[in-house]
């Protein structure tokens, strides 16, 4: 019994700390924030949400071809996921106007800007 509610409290504990580690990933400016983090759980949900985002953005681009130009990205194969991850974290220090955006549109943009679609 006493194992049992060992492990339930352990259990529970990791619930809560995954929990906080969500912070505010709904803009810019929040993944931002984790990415610039000394707390490396959230260094690790940045990269983690940045990696998602980038999937979806391209998956995009190439299953719609009716979305805009201007708004898909092109990361070449050759591009490393930490190159990406410079390429957001700087577009977001350079531009503090955008980090009130949703955190997947600072993305887009940020790649965008410098992997655009020809």
């Amino acid at each position: 019994m006493r194992n049992t509610i060992i492990a339930a409290t352990l259990v529970l504990t990791a619930n809560a700390a995954s929990a906080e580690f969500r912070n505010d990933f709904t803009t810019g400016g929040g993944l931002l924030k984790d990415c610039k983090s000394d707390d490396v759980t959230l260094q690790q949900g940045c990269l983690g949400y940045i990696v998602g985002a980038v999937d979806g953005l391209t998956a995009s681009s190439v299953i719609a071809p009716e979305y805009p130009k201007n708004l898909m990205i092109c990361v070449p194969d050759d591009v490393e996921q930490g190159q990406i991850n410079y390429v957001i974290v700087r577009y977001l220090e350079t531009y503090p106007e955008v980090r009130h955006l949703n955190a997947v549109f600072s993305i887009q943009r940020a790649l965008n800007a410098v992997f655009p679609c020809d």
